[in-house]
């Protein structure tokens, strides 16, 4: 009674199942593997389902970086290509994961006086206007009376970013 209302999946229905299932976006290598397993019991590898699972593991990774490195090892188990795969999953979501926190602890450097800045061929900057007589800012300083390379700045480190050649509240207007 129990054949009849739950019959074995058909093999090659199953097998069909295994060999086009791929790691989806934002599916971990562990969560992929758990569902290669699972599809796995009822098709019938026996003996050579660690095979099947590193070469759809291999086939089915959808991640350039982790897929060339499984490639280019000669002998490869199931076993070594799993922990291959973890270990560059991890490192690259580490390495995320610091790239981030780097971003958010530098500094950043915004200023509430704004600089006008002369378009190239407009006039030159710390340098009088020719046409109007206005002088505008130095880069390096905000200052209105002298070129950016006389500027005092020029040789000075940003006691904000530490780069040389500005006034912290200037650093925006480098970039």
């Amino acid at each position: 009674m129990g054949k009849h209302q739950n019959p074995t999946p058909s093999e090659t229905v199953q097998r069909c199942k295994f060999n086009s299932r791929f790691r989806k976006q934002g599916e971990s290598v562990s969560s992929y593997v758990a569902e290669l397993r699972a599809l796995a019991q009822y098709c019938n590898y026996g003996t050579t389902l660690n095979d099947m699972l590193r070469d759809r593991l291999v086939c089915g990774i959808n991640n350039d970086r982790i897929q060339r490195n499984l490639l280019s090892k000669s002998s490869l188990t199931f076993e070594t290509a799993l922990e291959i795969a973890i270990g560059l999953e991890t490192a690259s979501k580490n390495a995320d994961d610091l790239k981030q926190t780097f971003q958010q602890a530098t500094p950043t450097h915004h200023s509430e006086q704004s600089v006008q800045f002369i378009p190239k061929g407009k006039g030159k900057l710390g340098k009088s206007n020719r046409k109007s007589g206005q002088k505008t800012a130095c880069y390096r300083c905000g200052g209105m009376n002298h070129a950016p390379q006389d500027c005092w700045f020029k040789d000075k480190a940003c006691n904000e970013c530490g780069k040389i050649g500005h006034k912290a509240k200037y650093a925006d207007q480098r970039k």
